[in-house]
């Protein structure tokens, strides 16, 4: 017969002193409180019981909507803001009132919890226009998300279709060639500064349909003033080249195109 465990006084099992515990403020009725307050004599022998008997970690208290944000849940354990994250993550990681919150659960929410406040400043700033990945990834970073947070969230949005660099790299060029005609250096120029990747790049620029000199035909109806009429065809032809220069047209395709609008110039006085 194995001998009756004896009361350690002020320790409970596992080495942890009883005095090492939180001890209830003065008024503290207990409800609430982690470890409660003891009732009055209830002795050394029945606390070391009772601490015994406690689970290792507190327990959830309850799980918060706050005010106006109805899909965000609020982690409250011990009285405190443990954790903040959507409910549905919430639901996912199974937190509920009672359950012991570990280290390990902890970490879990808390991880989540910066994840969902991403995604959230993700929406939030794509909402007014489309970004490429690098311009987000860098809004991101501003707003002070961790990198370890930024590369999933950027993950999770690809696969979901929110950013796709190959559909925003499109859609600059079309419009570009729709309204406002511009040659491949000047796209080229703006879709690096814009964090398109470059292999990238280039695909979509070769992949053109237009005309390169259409193009440039279409930005000199569309920069033509009524003075050009009144310049000589040499120096009329001398400033559509540097029109289409500062369009981003190459030599060759800006020389075809003015050579068809002023067939009068000299090529080498042009």
């Amino acid at each position: 017969m194995s001998p009756p465990q004896r009361c350690v006084r002020g320790a409970r099992a596992g080495g942890t002193p009883a005095s090492a515990r939180r001890q209830p403020a003065a008024g503290d009725s207990g409800a609430g409180a982690y470890p409660p307050s003891f009732p009055p004599g209830f002795g050394d022998c029945g606390i070391v019981r009772f601490v015994n008997a406690l689970p290792p970690h507190p327990p959830i208290d309850v799980l918060r909507t706050p005010r106006n944000e109805p899909a965000w849940r609020t982690v409250i354990v011990g009285g405190r803001v443990a954790a903040r994250l959507l409910a549905a993550s919430a639901h996912h990681l199974g937190l509920e009132p009672g359950l012991p919150w570990s280290p390990e659960l902890a970490a879990r929410a808390l991880h989540q919890g910066a994840l969902d406040r991403c995604r959230a400043h993700a929406i939030a700033v794509l909402a007014p226009r489309a970004l490429s990945r690098a311009e987000l990834a860098g809004r991101l970073a501003s707003r002070g998300h961790a990198p370890r947070v930024i590369e999933p969230t950027l993950e999770r949005l690809a696969h979901d279709r929110l950013i796709d660099d190959e559909a925003f790299a499109r859609a600059i060029v079309e419009s570009s060639d729709t309204h406002r005609p511009a040659g491949a250096a000047l796209l080229r120029h703006r879709l690096l500064k814009r964090g398109v990747p470059e292999p990238l790049v280039e695909r979509i620029l070769s992949a053109r349909s237009s005309n390169p000199i259409d193009d440039a035909l279409r930005a000199l109806a569309d920069t033509s003033r009524p003075a050009d009429a009144d310049l000589p065809p040499a120096a009329r032809a001398r400033r559509y080249l540097t029109r289409l220069a500062r369009r981003g047209f190459d030599e060759d395709v800006a020389r075809e195109a003015v050579a068809r609008l002023v067939p009068e110039a000299r090529s080498d006085d042009a």
